[in-house]
């Protein structure tokens, strides 16, 4: 509900500023006859929710509404050189955590590798049961997230976009034909 409101909100100020727009610089050609022809706009399709992986690893910035698919990756620069990358906040949240923890100095440093490398090679913390749960649900990655709930967001922000949204639906490995079909089936209704 509350990510709704969030596009609705983005909506409808993108809205009212295609309206004044379109008051400057007149409507898109087509407007009388599409779905603005109550009042003129300045574009067809305001808003969307574009594909913005690598822009968004680029920035430092959210990936729009996919959900982080892991804090600690390995990416192949364009010589051939690999490095891990790790989400800054989940670093800093992690050191907050367990610094709470009582840990500090080497085996904070320890810990935190420990975690990241734990992160890099399985995907999750959710099996770290010796982290705080409110850090362990705060910190669920894209395949710690049922498929459908994927679905399910994708349909709140999409009843107030007007052009398509991108977005992933992570399954795990054990994921079957029929559990495709059903997602499919699902995202259409």
């Amino acid at each position: 509900a509350w990510c709704e409101r969030i596009m609705q909100i983005v909506t409808e100020t993108a809205v009212d500023e295609s309206r004044r727009c379109a008051e400057k610089t007149g409507p898109f050609p087509a407007w009388q006859g599409s779905i603005w022809k109550d009042f003129p706009v300045r574009n067809a399709a305001i808003t969307t929710i574009a594909p913005t992986g690598t822009i968004s690893l680029l920035a430092g910035c959210s990936s729009g509404i996919e959900p982080i698919f892991s804090f600690a990756y390995t990416r192949k620069n364009t010589v051939g050189k690999t490095f891990v990358i790790v989400n800054p906040v989940f670093r800093e949240h992690l050191m907050i955590t367990l610094s709470g923890m009582g840990l500090a100095g080497e085996e904070l440093e320890k810990k935190t590798a420990e975690v990241i490398t734990h992160v890099h090679e399985t995907g999750t913390v959710q099996d770290l049961h010796w982290l705080p749960e409110e850090f362990r649900v705060l910190c669920r990655t894209a395949l710690d997230i049922n498929w459908k709930d994927h679905i399910l967001m994708q349909a709140a922000f999409q009843k107030h976009v007007h052009a398509s949204i991108s977005k992933t639906i992570n399954m795990p490995g054990s994921a079957t034909k029929e559990d495709c079909a059903e997602a499919l089936v699902m995202a259409w209704k």
